[in-house]
């Protein structure tokens, strides 16, 4: 039996197989397109952003190599701040100053002891003050050297303990280890030192003409 033709002017309801196919494929790819929405966002507070340039240092001022030795003295404030606040309290060697702890111009023998030790070895250890040594090390040999012991064996401590525990001596010595009260007389030496050397290159132009 023969199917009766199609009559002119009606449409098909049920679509081809291929123009199926092709109303699926035109849907898939509708779904597997990305939207993008875009929303507005109130904000109650506008910030400005900053620009740094990663080109520009940030400055710091250098201090004066001349008033390097004399700037703990100056400012009791600044002296304080700068102390490290798990330090002991000044004992018989430490925190004291030269008047009080050197006898006939002449000074303890714990510090001439470690100033031997860095005489003999110093010049054969390379880095010697800026190198760290160990925070326990250096206490126990500190509290050994300012409970007034004379005779602290320094032979078995490594060179870098002796060189910070110096160092710390140093640091601790109130008014600096160039007195503070005498800065005018320091700056005359220096200027002093500036004139001479400035003379015997006069003399020296001199003798080469």
């Amino acid at each position: 039996m023969r199917e009766p033709p199609a009559q002119p002017g009606c449409r098909d309801t049920v679509p081809p197989p291929d123009r199926q196919r092709v109303m699926h494929r035109d849907q898939v790819q509708v779904d597997k397109q990305c939207q993008f929405i875009l929303k507005t966002r109130c904000s109650s507070t506008t910030t400005t952003p900053v620009i740094v340039d990663p080109a520009q240092k940030p400055f710091k001022r250098r201090r004066s190599l001349i008033n390097w030795a004399f700037w703990k003295g100056s400012n009791p404030n600044l002296h304080s701040s700068s102390t490290n606040l798990s330090s002991p309290a000044p004992g018989y060697l430490f925190g004291q100053s030269l008047s009080t702890i050197c006898w006939d111009n002449s000074l303890p023998k714990p510090v001439m002891d470690m100033l031997v030790f860095l005489y003999n070895e110093g010049p054969f250890t390379r880095g010697i003050f800026r190198r760290s040594a160990g925070a326990r090390a250096c206490r126990e040999l500190r509290d050994r050297l300012d409970s007034g012991a004379q005779d602290v064996p320094l032979s078995r401590e490594h060179v870098f303990i002796i060189a910070a525990v110096f160092k710390d001596f140093l640091r601790n010595i109130p008014g600096s280890l160039l007195c503070s009260d005498l800065y005018e007389q320091w700056m005359d030496v220096m200027e002093e030192a500036e004139s001479e050397e400035a003379e015997e290159e006069e003399q020296a132009q001199d003798i080469t003409r």
